[in-house]
């Protein structure tokens, strides 16, 4: 049985996790006993998914393959204009370590753009080339290997200004701290190994212990996490939860519903959670998920979720999810607008990954295409660490746990960030095709 999952579809850009899909990860030839790895049967292959499992199958055009010059045109050629953004093609392999292991290789930040155009950090992975070299929230991008960025983007050298993907290889970054200090760091390229529970911490207020949860993906290493940090709360007595996915671009269904078990409890134990519905050739497929008994669950009711353009697929069904069952705050911005879950076929060691399935709640709700609305709307806040209780976001959330309302926010002491387009990100930096997930 394929493995099912909600992943990332990665934008070419300087963000580490982007916007998700969902999908199915197969691993088999379709329709073929042997590969035939020259363009036009990559082509005709890809064509031929298209037409039978693709949710808008009955929409796509009936191009020729041997027009193209890969699948990944093929894809892009037909799929639905209107609704996909998300369906493409990506190399096997990387793909395969992120998911299922955790891992990547590259330098381990996310960057977002502000509205001057600035290039600032907005999350370092714990343990990386980027945190070992002193890397930090806040930080403002000056140059990469003394070019600024605007030489690097006139000259569109985001494909090959971070150079070759090999272990030691030295990046010289001068970056602006939020203190106005400048300075300049060197990294070393290595595999990132993700903590998908990047930050775990308790705040008191008044009689009241919410735990704070930062979560970055819904991986094949994500349950391991999550039971460990949740294993941690459960005896503290937590009655409240602030979660955190607003750098969060999805992952596997199955941690999304063993995240929603753990958040819900006994009262959801054996109800429906979400329902994938595929298009009408494959409806024997539609699959309803229901929430499972976890040992670890919390017992609290209230959930505020910190979310922004980059809160997309997994993390999106999760929060859809658990509406049927609790009262779910969130803080932020919208999120990314992805209802719709993808699948992976494996083929030439390219995975081809079209959009196969609707992802409703168990009530039957869905189709949030504009996104998941913000109940308070407040702007990123990169002046403060991820998890501190002044950070803008975690403020409002623990205002909201107060049973106050949404505070009022000054824009001029808050920074804005935009996305520059449909399923490309946070931000407008985009790299060549030899980068499919956007990792840096």
């Amino acid at each position: 049985m394929p493995k099912v999952f909600a992943a990332h579809s990665f934008s070419r850009t300087l963000v580490g996790f982007l916007v998700g899909w969902l999908g199915v990860s197969c691993s088999a030839p379709f329709g073929a006993e042997e590969e035939d790895c020259s363009v036009l049967a990559q082509n005709q292959y890809a064509k031929a998914l298209m037409q039978d499992v693709y949710l808008w199958a009955d929409t796509v055009p009936d191009i020729d393959p041997a027009r193209f010059s890969g699948p990944g045109a093929v894809v892009a050629a037909m799929r639905n204009q209107d609704f996909d953004h998300w369906s493409g093609v990506s190399s096997a392999a990387p793909r395969r370590n992120f998911f299922d292991k955790g891992e990547f290789f590259g330098v381990g930040y996310q960057a977002l753009s502000d509205t001057a155009g600035a290039i600032r950090l907005s999350f370092v992975h714990p343990g990386s080339p980027a945190a070992l070299a002193g890397m930090s929230r806040g930080d403002t991008l000056l140059e990469i290997n003394g070019k600024t960025i605007a030489e690097i983007a006139g000259a569109s050298l985001w494909g090959t200004i971070e150079g070759p993907n090999e272990k030691g290889f030295a990046l010289t970054y001068k970056v602006r701290r939020s203190t106005g200090a400048v300075v300049e760091l060197v990294v070393l390229k290595d595999t990132v190994v993700v903590r998908t529970v990047a930050v775990s911490s308790v705040i008191q207020q008044g009689e009241d212990k919410i735990a704070y949860l930062l979560f970055t993906g819904f991986l094949g290493t994500s349950d391991r996490d999550l039971r460990e940090a949740f294993a941690e709360l459960r005896p503290l007595g937590i009655t409240k939860l602030i979660l955190d996915l607003r750098y969060n671009g999805g992952g596997f269904v199955s941690v999304a519903t063993d995240l929603a078990s753990l958040i819900v409890g006994p009262p959801g134990e054996g109800k429906p959670f979400s329902i994938l519905a595929h298009n009408k050739n494959h409806s024997a497929e539609d699959t309803v998920t229901s929430l499972r008994k976890e040992a670890e669950a919390l017992t609290g009711s209230h959930l505020v979720a910190l979310t922004g353009p980059g809160t997309a697929s997994a993390s999106e069904l999760l929060l859809n999810g658990l509406k049927p069952f609790m009262d779910v705050k969130l803080v932020g911005a919208s999120t990314h607008g992805k209802p719709v879950g993808g699948s992976a076929w494996t083929h030439c060691e390219q995975a081809i990954s079209p959009i196969t399935f609707r992802t409703l709640n168990g009530e039957g709700t869905g189709d949030y295409f504009g996104g998941i609305k913000a109940d308070c709307a407040v702007p990123d806040d990169l002046e403060h660490p991820l998890g501190d209780p002044e950070e803008a976001r975690m403020k409002a959330a623990l205002a909201l746990l107060r049973g106050e309302a949404c505070p009022a926010q000054p824009a001029q002491e808050l920074m804005q960030f935009r996305q520059s387009g449909p399923g490309t990100g946070l931000s407008p930096i985009t790299r060549g095709p030899d980068d499919p997930f956007g990792i840096f």
